[in-house]
């Protein structure tokens, strides 16, 4: 596969993820929002609440979405290993480990406050997995593309 098929179906992948994270945030928050309402398994006072903190946590997402385009245009760019791709992917792994850091206390402290469902726990902490093994194999990479960069680099000077 070419750099610019590469980049090309990498940018449809990120463009799909934030499309999904729109959709999530924009109707799939409110409406489960609702429903925990309607169960009566949260109060209806604390819904928008709830669904700010959630949106909060969306943000990092959004700025780990525009670090991935960056990425992508350098792939494009035959510039895989790169310093500004490391960093871009540096920078992602503590984005990662930022919306871990908050959103699963926070959902842990309105649980044992009894203003959100077990579920919502429940989910919170297998989001923060999944979370927590992006934001290694972030930093895992951005590590190997340190490493490849300089080996260019040094691959460059020789010839």
């Amino acid at each position: 596969m070419k750099q610019k098929e590469l980049s090309f179906m990498l940018k449809c992948v990120v463009i799909g993820v934030a499309l999904c994270l729109l959709l999530v945030c924009a109707l799939m928050i409110p409406v489960k929002a609702e429903s925990f309402v309607q169960d009566g398994l949260m109060d209806k006072g604390f819904r928008i609440p709830w669904m700010i903190s959630v949106w909060i946590a969306a943000v990092p997402c959004v700025l780990i979405l525009i670090q991935c385009w960056g990425v992508t245009v350098d792939i494009g760019r035959d510039r895989s290993f790169s310093r500004d791709n490391a960093a871009r992917l540096k920078r992602i792994a503590y984005l990662a480990l930022g919306i871990v850091a908050y959103f699963f206390p926070c959902n842990l402290v309105l649980f044992l406050l009894s203003l959100v469902p077990d579920r919502v726990l429940a989910w919170a902490g297998l989001f923060c997995c999944a979370g927590l093994a992006f934001a290694v194999c972030a930093a895992a990479l951005s590590h190997l593309v340190i490493k490849a960069a300089e080996l260019q680099e040094e691959n460059e000077l020789t010839v």
